[in-house]
């Protein structure tokens, strides 16, 4: 994602930062704005809804759906704005490779998809107890809420933050079971792959390389040839 990241909240951008529709972005960060009255939203990431969608899913995280934010194909960040009720949903994928992290300040809680960025702005240091943790245990998932930052909280995954008259929280975005069998459920899961595939395929060009790992831990690779 390189230099790419958006902020918000009480957050101080610096000279050449972007501001669309409330939020803080670098100039190579490539964001889309969906409208519905007063509630708006701010797509950036792969996201390959249509405007339509986006314009659904954001209603419904305006009306306490906040699970919805998710729903939408591909790996993104949403913002949605509520300007009647002055709430804002921040959320980034299941996956949490589109991370989000939260401060407190004396102006109100900020955010950003970058931890290192709000720690240099507010003038935090590393969290050296806690990376001496990390590295003896080897795994950041006994702190699901802590950046290796002190004081820069991280939104686990599966949960979004949400801004509320100066307030902070986070909310379960996962998706609720619905009692869906497993083999009715891995049907959907390949449906979903292919899906997916496909669509990264079609934005990379006409040639492209689709990998699949046969480990438990499989993943999908799909990019263009070398040229």
């Amino acid at each position: 994602m390189g230099s790419a990241w958006l902020a918000g909240g009480a957050f101080t951008a610096s000279p050449g930062a972007v501001h669309t529709s409330g939020v803080w972005h670098s100039p190579d960060t490539n964001v889309r704005v969906v409208r519905d009255g007063t509630v708006h939203a701010v797509v950036a990431g792969v996201c390959r809804s249509d405007a339509a969608a986006v314009r659904r899913v954001a209603r419904a995280v305006a009306a306490g759906r906040t699970e919805k934010a998710t729903s939408l194909g591909g790996s993104y960040w949403l913002i949605v704005h509520d300007d009647d009720a002055q709430r804002t949903v921040v959320a980034g994928d299941l996956a949490e490779s589109r991370g989000v992290f939260t401060a407190a300040t004396d102006r109100g809680p900020v955010w950003a998809t970058d931890a290192a960025l709000l720690a240099k702005q507010l003038g935090h240091s590393p969290d050296l107890p806690l990376l001496a943790a990390r590295i003896t245990i080897g795994s950041a998932e006994h702190w699901p809420d802590r950046s290796v930052w002190e004081g820069v909280q991280r939104v686990p995954g599966g949960q979004a933050l949400v801004l509320d008259h100066g307030t902070a929280r986070t909310v379960d975005v996962r998706p609720r079971p619905d009692g869906r069998t497993i083999k009715t459920g891995a049907a959907e899961v390949g449906e979903a792959l292919w899906t997916a595939v496909q669509g990264y395929a079609r934005d990379a060009g006409p040639l492209v390389s689709a990998d699949l790992s046969g480990g438990l831990d499989s993943s999908t690779v799909v990019m263009p040839p070398p040229r």
